[in-house]
């Protein structure tokens, strides 16, 4: 309930000793203490405080959504701005992929806990690569320190979005472990019942 309800909750008992013929100081004291009574038993819920998955909180998958958003929107803005057509392409796929991660986490919070590290290194690790690349990829007379440097981060881009399809596989084998077990209690009762 919420304090509008707690409120209510105190007119009416209010209201109800004042019909019993209470003197208004004590109709009004016995109103009041039910509010605060219940206020004090039952406090409103912050939703945000509310759990909707082990350890996780409404408060805190809302931060990891819009958090995560900005960070892909950032990574994907760089990889636009790359001067390759295949650049722009694999930067792109490693952020759908990454969107795909966060619409899991959506739907299954609890896979958040399981690729924290996703959260706290890869996203930042990527973002900072691909700014990078794009810097150096955008200066005027490149030496052959920056042409190396640009060489080993297009080879890495794949073994990026391989990783973050791995992860995205680890959230989803979450789910298909929970669709196991309930498709074999789904059999078990069927079977115990005889239908």
């Amino acid at each position: 309930m919420k304090k509008g309800k707690a409120g209510v909750l105190g007119v009416v008992v209010f209201i109800i000793c004042l019909l019993f013929r209470l003197p208004f100081w004590v109709s009004l004291l016995i109103g009041v203490g039910v509010f605060a009574a219940r206020m004090w038993l039952f406090p409103p819920k912050d939703k945000g405080a509310e759990m909707i998955a082990p350890g996780i909180t409404r408060a805190e998958l809302d931060a990891v959504l819009t958090e995560g958003a900005e960070k892909v929107r950032a990574i994907r803005n760089a990889g636009r701005l790359s001067d390759t057509y295949e650049i722009r392409q694999e930067i792109e796929g490693i952020a759908q992929i990454a969107d795909a991660i966060f619409a899991d986490f959506k739907r299954d919070p609890k896979d958040i806990k399981a690729v924290r590290r996703f959260l706290t290194y890869y996203l930042d690790a990527t973002h900072k690569i691909v700014l990078k690349y794009r810097e150096l990829s955008a200066g005027y007379g490149k030496t052959q320190e920056t042409r190396e440097i640009l060489a080993r981060v297009e080879k890495t881009l794949p073994l990026i979005r391989a990783t973050y399809e791995k992860i995205l596989q680890k959230t989803l084998e979450d789910d298909y472990l929970d669709l196991d077990v309930e498709l074999k209690v789904l059999e078990t009762t069927i079977k115990m019942e005889g239908v």
